[in-house]
């Protein structure tokens, strides 16, 4: 069990719960999450309906832009060298089985022992 970094409260394992690939600790699924958060931050509490538009509106195309910058691979996501390396070992994986040198047996063998629990 770890502390839910909102309410501070147990995360269960039965409990639906996020974990952030930078810091690694664990948020409730049910609990104000990053988007959440931010949006009621800049609302200032709960605003009226017609201001809840217009930040959601000005939150919607900061969406399309960072799409843009995104594709145009002016903005990158950072992560963890262990989720870099988790993802490259994948995509491999996923290489080798679409050319066939890997059995749909094989492939999943292969994903169980890159992320089964660490001792």
């Amino acid at each position: 069990m770890y502390p839910c970094i909102d309410c501070r409260k147990h995360v269960r394992k039965n409990q639906q719960a996020l974990q952030c690939e930078r810091c690694e600790h664990w948020q409730h699924r049910s609990c104000n999450t990053g988007w959440h958060r931010r949006l009621n931050g800049r609302a200032g509490g709960t605003p009226p309906f017609y201001l809840l538009i217009k930040l959601l509106y000005d939150e919607a195309q900061v969406a399309v832009r960072n799409s843009e910058l995104i594709s145009e691979g002016r903005l990158r996501r950072y992560q963890r060298k262990k989720y870099t390396f988790l993802q490259g070992q994948t995509h491999q994986l996923w290489d080798k089985y679409r050319n066939g040198e890997l059995s749909s047996t094989g492939l999943l063998r292969e994903f169980g022992n890159l992320y089964k629990p660490q001792e």
